[in-house]
């Protein structure tokens, strides 16, 4: 015979975070916050502050962005989290190159007209 007693976890309850995202000469990043595994993700503002509800205390946050490196970082229980650090993305380097139909030409060594493209 089954009781109707309640069950309990051991699983504590979600928590809210909050943070901000800043690149290494502190400046705000306009980035992606997720909890990796989830659909929970939140972009940070103009100044770079995010906010996530919701969140697992032994999840994991995954930080993306156009311009900066993937960055992982543990929740742990915490729900401040302060500034976190991302490193920009280094572009190694930049070739324009003309495309005159014939050929295609260094930018410096081009006169009159032609199609442009930006080689990253």
């Amino acid at each position: 015979m089954k009781t109707n007693t309640p069950e309990f976890s051991n699983t504590p309850p979600p928590i809210d975070i909050k943070g901000r995202i800043m690149n290494e000469n502190g400046e705000p990043v306009v980035a992606t916050v997720t909890v990796k595994g989830t659909a929970n993700a939140n972009s940070t503002n103009d100044a770079g502050y995010f906010e996530l509800k919701n969140v697992d205390d032994n999840a994991t946050l995954v930080i993306t962005g156009v311009n900066i490196e993937s960055y992982e970082l543990k929740v742990q229980g915490r729900t401040e989290f302060g500034t976190v650090s991302v490193r920009t993305k280094v572009i190694a380097g930049e070739t324009v190159t003309v495309n005159t139909g014939y050929q295609s030409l260094p930018k410096e060594r081009s006169t009159g007209s032609g199609a442009f493209s930006v080689e990253i």
